[in-house]
């Protein structure tokens, strides 16, 4: 059973399933989707698939891996033909690159007060 994350700092934090879910039932939701049970029901399955090795933790990739997994094997495409299962991943960069961002402009506002 996984019990901790490692995030893409290197941090471990604990695993948390709902985590999984909510992330899955934005995907849908931002294609039309309404069906929480089913985001919970595909979160039991990532958790399936991810606790198969017997590992007690997980990269946040290999669990994203799992997610993309399970919604392509239950065949839940976008209406745009692209995969709901990308959305979650696209999200998360977009937030990374805008923290970026953030870092960026703080650092040459910095600079520029030297």
């Amino acid at each position: 059973m996984i019990e901790s994350v490692k995030k893409r700092t290197g941090e471990m934090v604990p695993f948390e399933q709902e985590k999984i879910t909510w992330a899955i039932f934005k995907a849908a939701e931002a294609v039309g989707g309404s069906d929480f049970t089913l985001s919970a029901r595909l979160s039991d399955e990532v958790v399936r698939m991810i606790g198969q090795s017997g590992a007690t933790s997980a990269y946040v990739e290999d669990i994203q891996d799992a997610v993309e997994k399970a919604l392509i094997e239950n065949k839940r495409p976008r209406e745009d033909g692209q995969g709901v299962h990308t959305l979650p991943r696209e999200a998360a960069q977009r937030a990374r690159n805008q923290r970026a961002h953030r870092r960026d402009d703080s650092d040459v506002f910095r600079l520029s007060r030297r």
